[in-house]
């Protein structure tokens, strides 16, 4: 057996055949497929388990309480993060409007984002200041002498993106957040919801304030995500 054949093994979905051919699914960068080992983890849930968490002192909602923690401690882990810092939401979305309104910004706040960013990363700054964003060159990356003369304007928030859902275009956020923290006193906030399922990152050693990334990019359920 191939390694690649075992890997397909693993999705269920990737045995349906569409017109007679079999499904090669290539939109991970919207939503991966489940494997087996999730769609099992989630279906004993619904079997034996199905309380709420944190608001029941039975057997049930102990349990289910016990596992919601315990996966933001794995979560946090992974991130190189305490897990008192983790707060699951619902997705990445839902993290960057959480913070966009929680840091209650002035009406006038000069905020800095970029050009390829997702639209939950550019809407809540606009609605929460004035937000202007880096341009990109022809080839996805960002212009960074445009980048530095925005930071001139000394932002109250950075808004960065890890990897671009638009170009796939991965840029160097240490070199940014090097240069942030240089020129001014902002908040920094990192979408990582693109990069995450590639490669690790340690949000300490980034020296990001808020970091938001979800599940379903990264072979999880629909519905949770991290700030």
């Amino acid at each position: 057996m191939t390694v690649q054949s075992s890997c397909r093994d693993d999705f269920p979905a990737l045995r349906r055949e569409i017109d007679g051919q079999s499904i090669s699914y290539l939109d991970n960068g919207a939503t991966t497929l489940k494997p087996r080992s999730v769609i099992d983890a989630v279906t004993e849930y619904y079997e034996t388990n199905g309380a709420n968490i944190h608001r029941g002192k039975h057997r049930l909602s102990e349990e289910a309480s016990d596992a919601y923690e315990a996966s933001r401690t794995v979560l946090a882990r992974y991130i190189g993060a305490a897990a008192n810092e983790v707060v699951l939401l619902r997705n990445t979305s839902e993290a960057i409007n959480l913070v966009a309104g929680g840091l209650e910004l002035p009406p006038d706040a000069y905020i800095v984002g970029c050009m390829d960013a997702h639209h939950s990363q550019i809407l809540p700054w606009r609605r929460a200041g004035r937000l202007d964003l880096t341009r990109v060159d022809g080839y996805g990356r960002l212009d960074r002498d445009h980048f530095r003369e925005l930071l001139r304007g000394r932002p109250q928030v950075v808004a960065l993106t890890h990897c671009s859902n638009v170009t796939g275009v991965v840029h160097p956020v240490e070199e940014l957040i090097e240069e942030v923290r240089a020129a001014c006193d902002a908040v920094i906030v990192l979408d990582a919801a693109q990069s995450l399922p590639h490669e690790r990152v340690n949000v300490h050693k980034l020296d990001v304030d808020f970091m938001a990334f979800s599940m379903h990019k990264m072979l999880g359920p629909t519905g949770v995500g991290c700030l």
